[in-house]
This record gives C-alpha cells, sequence and structure tokens, in this order.
C-alpha cells in the first residue's frame, strides 16, 4: 500500500510540475511555432496551431491562400512583440501587436489575437491563434474566426510553397 501510495504522489507532484511549466510559457510562442512551420513548408501544422472556431470558418486551403497571399510569412526573420493586452471583450483572450522583421530590416506590423480554453485539458495545451491581421502592401490582410479570407485568387495544391530560407 505504502508503494502506491508513494506512486501517485509522485504522478501527482510530475503533473503539478508540467503544468505549471506549459502554463508559464509565454502565450506569444505560438506565433513562433506557427512561423517556423511555415517557413518549414509545413502549413497543415501551422494551421494547426490556429482556434477551433478559426478552423470551422477557414479551411487548410484557405489558410494556405491567405499564407500565399502574405509572403511575409515566408520572409519573416523573427518577430518583436510590442504590446500584450486581454482582450476587453473576452476574457481569455490575448491580443498581441507587433512586428514581424523581414529583409533589408524592414517592419511589417501584425496583430494576432490568441484565445485559450476554459477547460482544463485544453488549457494545458496552450494557446491557439483566433486572428491574424498583418499589414501588407499599404492594406491590412485579416484572417479571422468571425469572417473568411477572400482571396484574390485561388492557390494550386501543386503549386510549392516558396523557400525563402536561402
Amino acid at each position: 500500500m505504502f508503494k502506491i501510495t508513494n506512486l501517485i504522489t509522485i504522478a501527482f507532484i510530475f503533473f503539478l510540475l508540467i503544468a505549471s511549466y506549459l502554463l508559464l510559457l509565454p502565450p506569444t510562442r505560438v506565433i513562433d511555432k506557427q512561423l517556423a512551420a511555415v517557413r518549414a513548408g509545413d502549413i497543415a501544422i501551422a494551421y494547426s496551431y490556429t482556434s477551433d472556431a478559426f478552423q470551422k470558418t477557414n479551411s487548410l486551403l484557405t489558410f494556405k491562400t491567405f499564407i500565399r497571399e502574405v509572403p511575409v510569412f515566408f520572409e519573416s526573420q523573427g518577430i518583436t512583440i510590442n504590446e500584450e493586452t486581454i482582450d476587453p471583450e473576452q476574457r481569455n483572450a490575448l491580443i498581441v501587436k507587433g512586428f514581424f522583421r523581414g529583409n533589408e530590416n524592414k517592419q511589417i506590423p501584425f496583430e494576432y489575437t490568441l484565445v485559450r480554453s476554459h477547460n482544463l485539458m485544453e488549457i494545458l495545451k496552450g494557446w491557439k491563434i483566433q486572428t491574424i491581421k498583418v499589414q501588407y502592401n499599404e492594406t491590412w490582410k485579416i484572417l479571422t474566426a468571425d469572417s473568411s479570407f477572400q482571396a484574390t485568387y485561388i492557390p494550386q495544391d501543386l503549386m510549392p510553397i516558396p523557400n525563402h530560407s536561402q
């Protein structure tokens, strides 16, 4: 009986340590992970970092189209965060503003809305992307859970994703 109690105690402590670690990770880490997946050409993985509500409104094909119309996702050398604020309309949402660092010290403004579920198991999975706004060619390109992106062209699935990591 003593061994079972010890094992349960150790398992519980281990769970608390992992949960604490996951809860302390910066929310903006999901943006970095999504950009890394895009640069690696794995758009499906990048899409997996979006929220369920986002995915209900925007298909993987819509997401691919959005990414291809805004090449900064492929060219970005990283991000700089200027502001993080709680969304006044949703307590479980964080608005992140900053810019992509592009080639030749170019700075492209962005705004992401990140959400976290109220469900404990979903919270442990971390933040998800609800909205992406990028200023590109003097206009804002927006992809959100509330409305689908209207593409100016439909990409062909066989069209290769640009590789700008040279």
